[in-house]
């Protein structure tokens, strides 16, 4: 485990996530990569540099908005999803930051005063976003 921690922390980009592109005018991590090695370091619990550099990625963010301008970055950030495979949305994030134990950062009110506003008439949350699952019949390639 340390072994893989250490890589991970080798790997993190300035503004404190992740990000697979490689072309060389990119300098911005992304959401959905920054957040499993998010959860990861803050699971293992040895990194803790690491580990609030990469919550600061997101909370600099408030969750889900543009550091420039405030504005929404993904619409569909603020669906709920289940399950959500690697797909980024401001319930996983919530929960990345929640095991940071940084839930309670001023920079998440907006995104947990969100998620409430989803909850039912029964107490219950719904998934109400897109599904990335294929469905019976269904194919991931296009045939040219």
């Amino acid at each position: 485990m340390i072994a893989l921690a250490t890589r991970l922390t080798q790997w993190q980009w300035p503004d404190g996530g992740w990000n697979c592109d490689r072309r060389p005018n990119v300098a911005h991590s992304s959401f959905h990569e920054s957040l499993p090695p998010l959860r990861g370091l803050a699971a293992y619990g040895g990194f803790p540099d690491a580990t609030a550099r990469a919550a600061e990625f997101f909370l600099r963010h408030r969750m889900f908005r543009t550091e420039s301008d405030g504005t929404v970055i993904n619409p569909e950030w603020l669906q709920l999803h289940w399950p959500a495979y690697w797909h980024y949305d401001v319930l996983l994030g919530l929960r990345a930051i929640t095991e940071a134990g940084l839930v309670r950062d001023d920079r998440c009110r907006e995104a947990l005063d969100h998620l409430e506003s989803q909850r039912g008439p029964d107490g219950r949350w719904r998934a109400n976003g897109r599904r990335y699952w294929l469905r019976r019949g269904d194919v991931n390639v296009d045939v040219i």
